[in-house]
């Protein structure tokens, strides 16, 4: 228990007593004396000493009299220094999941990243079906001629083929012996008609052909072909062919016409190189020929460009060769239309 407070410390912090207050006071010390003289042992307040009546030991309605009215509240003191951080408490059980949330939009897309490695490579796929066949290609150029492949078994022979056109006209052979003399036959025509022809590049003779006679039938034509090899120098380059020719006669008023057809070809690969022929003329029916030029029967073939009648060729390119060596196959047909 605490020690009793004296009632002169208690009066000190109290406020200014009222006379109320001390009429309440008298009579509680009346009343006390009263109880005391009753029992046998008044005592007065000269017998009280200061200081020896606890709080405790008044009435509960004393003890309200004797405290004063309360006080205004004071100013709010200064706000005091934050104290220490209290230890960090346990962590909460995990609340139930919420909601899921409505989905959101899709953002942009990132930038690629890097590659990665190459994975190993997978087994092979079953074969796809086969595709329907593509259109055919553009034929390639030639290749390079081959080695010569061992000779084959003999085939059976073949149907005859129909007849080629007639070769050059060959040096005449030995004399034979007279034969007997045959039957008259009935008279034939005079002339002696042929044709002579020469190629020229850039401008010089390198071959020259004979046609056999001539027909008078206003329809077949008298062929002379043949081939030669022609080189073209760097120097030279561009190159050039021209055919000139002329029709040797016994007939000073025979008119005849000439067409002709060539075929370049490289001399090392085979290639085709250029390829040409005379171009139709609406006077005969489009037939490919020109007129040409009449000599007698001794005059010589043309050996210059101002010689006979050139017969022009339209080449498929530009008719101009680049440097090399070439083999040049040519074939003229010569005709009476008159």
């Amino acid at each position: 228990m605490a020690p009793p407070v004296p009632i002169q410390e208690v009066m000190l912090h109290r406020i200014k007593p009222s006379p109320a207050m001390l009429i309440a006071v008298l009579a509680l010390v009346m009343a006390m004396a009263g109880g005391a003289y009753a029992a046998g042992n008044l005592i007065n307040g000269s017998q009280i000493k200061k200081g020896t009546i606890a709080a405790s030991k008044l009435s509960p309605s004393a003890r309200r009299q004797l405290e004063g009215a309360q006080g205004p509240k004071g100013e709010t003191g200064p706000k005091g220094d934050t104290g220490a951080t209290g230890p960090q408490g346990p962590k909460g059980d995990t609340g139930p999941a919420g909601p899921q949330g409505p989905k959101g939009d899709t953002g942009a897309q990132g930038p690629a990243g890097e590659k990665g490695e190459k994975g190993a490579e997978g087994p092979a796929g079953p074969a796809g079906h086969e595709g329907p066949q593509g259109p055919a290609g553009q034929t390639g150029p030639p290749g390079p001629q081959g080695p010569k492949g061992d000779t084959g078994a003999q085939g059976p022979a073949g149907e005859k083929g129909a007849e080629g056109p007639a070769g050059p006209e060959g040096p005449a052979g030995p004399e034979g012996p007279r034969g007997p003399e045959g039957p008259q036959g009935p008279a034939g025509p005079t002339e002696h008609n042929y044709g002579v022809a020469s190629l020229f590049l850039d401008g010089s003779k390198v071959a020259d052909v004979w046609s056999p006679t001539i027909p008078m039938d206003n329809n077949n034509a008298a062929m002379a072909s043949g081939s030669t090899v022609v080189e073209c120098s760097a120097a030279d380059a561009p190159c050039t062919l021209s055919i000139r020719g002329v029709v040797r006669s016994d007939d000073d008023g025979f008119s005849g016409q000439a067409g002709a057809g060539l075929v370049v070809t490289d001399a090392t690969s085979g290639a085709v190189v250029e390829a040409g022929q005379t171009p139709p003329n609406p006077t005969y029916g489009d037939v490919k020929v020109v007129d040409i030029e009449t000599v007698p029967l001794g005059s010589g073939s043309p050996t210059g460009p101002a010689d006979g009648t050139e017969i022009p060729v339209t080449f498929t390119g530009s008719g101009e060769l680049p440097p090399g060596s070439y083999v040049v196959q040519g074939t003229v047909e010569f005709f009476d239309f008159s």
